[in-house]
């Protein structure tokens, strides 16, 4: 599965209210904030289920990761709280249902943490998985 289709869905989607998303192994920064970095953490296949052939059911996770600046309340995080949650619902509406790709299932979300939370900055981290059929055909 490719992340430029998760990083578009959510710059068309919620681009309004997450500010900047980015591919974390891109080599961009965010310059706005909040922010969202996208980043594929793994992928696990079910054996292949066709003899003389090959289809395979894989499961893609990625995590999107949500930046959220509030320096001028740092010692308490001040209105940061409700910015994140602002932030993850706008990108959890973009994200869970969607099928990003014709034999893909829908996105489904897996887990939410707190990645950080200090002076200036609160990072949250949200995994989703999405499973499709890989098929190809014998050499």
């Amino acid at each position: 599965m490719r992340l430029d289709s998760i990083q578009q869905r959510l710059e068309t989607e919620a681009g309004d209210v997450i500010g900047d998303v980015i591919q974390a192994l891109g080599r961009g920064t965010a310059k706005r904030f909040p922010a969202a970095y996208i980043l594929q953490t793994g992928e696990t296949g079910d054996p292949n289920s066709l003899i003389g052939g090959y289809a395979q059911h894989r499961t893609v996770r990625f995590v999107v990761e949500y930046m959220v600046k509030h320096a001028s309340e740092a010692s308490t995080g001040g209105p940061a709280a409700g910015e994140l949650e602002t932030i993850r619902d706008a990108a959890q509406a973009a994200l869970i249902g969607w099928i990003p790709y014709p034999n893909h299932t829908d996105i489904s979300f897996i887990s939410g943490q707190l990645v950080t939370f200090d002076a200036g900055t609160t990072i949250w981290r949200d995994t989703f998985a999405v499973s499709y059929i890989h098929e190809a055909s014998p050499p």
